[in-house]
């Protein structure tokens, strides 16, 4: 399930509860939730019995890595969202790449030269690597 409020996070509807009982009948083999921080996947963990967490999860966006453990320990995987922040840690990027105006408001249009990235921080492609996804 993709941008649950905290009331559903939670708990408080049947969501969760549907879900399980499909995951026990055996109509689905697992189910899971997408979340943006290690306070919703905590609250994935004390609400569901989930299989899977989606997450938020790159070398801007670390706060995840908080619940990683707790997660690990109660056996659901975890599938990073975003790993290379929609394209801007591909690689690709450079000082001298330049782009349009409009592209500031469109993150897949990275490759157009206009505008110059002088105050990107520009960080290295290996760092990401160390980063372990589960499937």
């Amino acid at each position: 399930m993709h941008n649950l409020g905290k009331y559903i996070l939670e708990g408080h509807t049947k969501h969760f509860k549907v879900l399980e009982a499909l995951r026990r009948t055996g109509l689905i083999r697992g189910y899971g939730a997408s979340v943006d921080s290690a306070q919703d996947m905590m609250l994935v963990l004390e609400h569901s019995q989930a299989t899977h967490i989606e997450v938020l999860f790159n070398i801007f966006f670390r706060d995840a890595r908080k619940a990683f453990e707790s997660t690990f320990k109660k056996g659901v995987k975890i599938i990073v969202n975003v790993p290379l922040d929609s394209g801007w840690l591909t690689g690709n990027m450079m000082k001298r790449t330049r782009l349009m105006a409009s592209d500031q408001d469109d993150l897949r249009m990275k490759s157009k030269r206009e505008a110059p990235l002088s105050n990107m921080l520009w960080v290295s492609y290996g760092a990401i690597l160390k980063c372990h996804i589960l499937f």
